[in-house]
């Protein structure tokens, strides 16, 4: 039998956590924030480990690129200092990075790039995820065309 170290929860984070298994917390400036096996869930929202990129930290602000149904967004936190030995940006960084399974940047027009990755969804599922740099309208008919050729020789080359 496992057993995991229960991370023992402060009150205004246990209405977050859910059923679900905590792996790190901190306070933001828009209120607690918990990493669980399954994403970030704060009071207003959720984001899945899935349709994260990209996390970069500059203290006290963590950047978190990810995808969404209306394109690719950006979410700033301005951490407080963290005291507790749970580093919740590095954990973050650690999760993201660690669910890609294949990436590629490829140059969709002059000096503008679109990264595809293969991400693992969960141990059974594999997500697609493909993040364009701002400066490209992916909503635009000729993008998606473009984007789905660039899936399926990506998913080809990599055999997914």
């Amino acid at each position: 039998m496992l057993f995991r170290r229960q991370i023992k929860l402060p009150k205004e984070f246990t209405k977050l956590a859910l059923s679900e298994q905590v792996l790190s917390f901190t306070n933001s400036h828009i209120g607690p924030i918990v990493a669980t096996e399954a994403g970030l869930r704060t009071k207003e929202f959720q984001i899945f480990w899935h349709q994260m990129f990209q996390a970069r930290f500059e203290p006290p602000t963590l950047t978190i690129s990810f995808q969404s149904e209306s394109g690719n967004k950006q979410l700033q936190l301005n951490l407080e200092p963290i005291l507790e030995p749970n580093d919740f940006p590095n954990l973050v960084r650690g999760k993201i990075t660690s669910n890609v399974i294949a990436q590629s940047k490829i140059e969709f027009q002059p000096e503008l790039f679109v990264t595809i990755s293969a991400r693992r969804k969960n141990k059974d599922e594999i997500k697609f995820v493909i993040s364009a740099e701002s400066g490209i309208d992916i909503s635009e008919h000729d993008f998606k065309q473009w984007a789905e050729v660039q899936l399926r020789e990506f998913k080809e080359t990599f055999g997914l």
